[in-house]
């Protein structure tokens, strides 16, 4: 149901990105935990408890050193810094999903209408790097920008996938499925005018 606030929502949306940090270090743990048949080895448990050890170790450390308050600002800081850098860089490479999926409210209409590999190409999209930061980037971020391609072989190693990618595109050509591939400033406006978009209140049917 639309509400008046929801036309700042483009606004307000992103204060709430501050929080995302701090609300995954706890939940995300929980996850593995509840859901450890997605967990394929045993390391990868262990190694993600070692990263939090490490995390609340330094926490403490700084505590230590500085006392308490220092290190909460030390530690907001470096919470707000992660949040919007896995904003920016991953979960916008979602944008497109609502291309699909917002066509009709009703998306039983999809169902059996597409591939589960057509549907991994439409809902995601990739961003290439025109600048040296951004390529730098893109080699330290693990070649996640290839996101269609990760969400079509997850299980892959960082590196395969942009190996991968002109595959990808060839077979998306020769099937007429759109592969989108854009530049990293574009998926961030693109997101924005998506946000701006669902705040307007739905337009009214004419009923002829």
């Amino acid at each position: 149901k639309h509400k008046s606030q929801h036309r700042y929502q483009h606004i307000y949306f992103w204060f709430s990105v501050f929080f995302y940090h701090l609300f995954s270090v706890p939940t995300s743990t929980l996850w593995m935990f509840k859901n450890t048949e997605f967990v394929r080895h045993g390391y990868e448990l262990a190694a993600h408890l070692l990263t939090r050890l490490i995390l609340f170790s330094m926490v403490f450390y700084c505590i230590y050193l500085f006392g308490f308050w220092y290190a909460a600002l030390l530690f907001f800081c470096y919470s707000v810094s992660y949040s919007f850098t896995a904003f920016l860089l991953l979960y916008n490479d979602h944008e497109d999903t609502h291309k699909v999926l917002s066509k009709t409210a009703n998306i039983n209409h999809y169902h059996q209408q597409m591939s589960w590999a057509e549907v991994q190409v439409r809902t995601s999209n990739n961003w290439y790097p025109n600048n040296w930061l951004l390529a730098f980037i893109e080699f330290h971020y693990g070649y996640f920008n290839f996101h269609i391609e990760h969400h079509l072989f997850p299980t892959f190693k960082p590196i395969l996938l942009k190996r991968i990618s002109p595959i990808v595109r060839q077979v998306c050509k020769k099937h007429d499925i759109p592969y989108i591939l854009t530049t990293f400033v574009e998926v961030q406006k693109s997101f924005q005018r998506h946000i701006i978009k669902m705040g307007r209140p739905p337009e009214k049917k004419v009923v002829s």
